[in-house]
């Protein structure tokens, strides 16, 4: 009589050890897949941030020089940060457009501002927005 108890005793065990195992897996697949999305949330920041840094580069160079048109990289532009590539174009004409594109670890943030140049040199922004990579 005494045996069957037991059997059932330990199947319950093995059954609540299952259960358990079960929800720690669940909890533990959660928490690195939030810390993933967290980390490409990080990268495109930086890229964001780095390609915002560029924008604001392009438009103190045409500030100084009202005919600045060139395409800037991270060769003849040292950040902080060091992104895995970093385009900066500057076109002609009226107005001016300036796109900077930046990769961090695989994450791009691209920027597109534009601005009028007078006369006298004076800059305006009249347009910035964030393009979808």
């Amino acid at each position: 009589m005494k045996q069957p108890r037991g059997i059932a005793a330990l199947l319950a065990i093995v059954g609540i050890a299952a259960l358990i195992v079960l929800i720690a897996t669940g909890i533990s697949l959660s928490s690195f897949l939030e810390n993933d999305a967290s980390s490409a949330r990080q990268k495109h920041r930086e890229a964001f941030f780095v390609a915002e840094a560029g924008v604001h580069e392009a438009i103190q160079r045409i500030t100084r020089n009202k005919d600045y048109t060139a395409t800037i990289t991270q060769a003849n532009f040292s950040i902080v940060a060091s992104p895995d590539t970093l385009n900066v174009t500057i076109t002609a004409g009226s107005p001016r457009t300036i796109t900077a594109t930046a990769v961090v670890k695989n994450r791009t943030a691209k920027i597109e501002a534009t601005v009028t140049v007078s006369d006298d040199g004076l800059v305006t922004i009249t347009g910035w927005q964030e393009l979808s990579s």
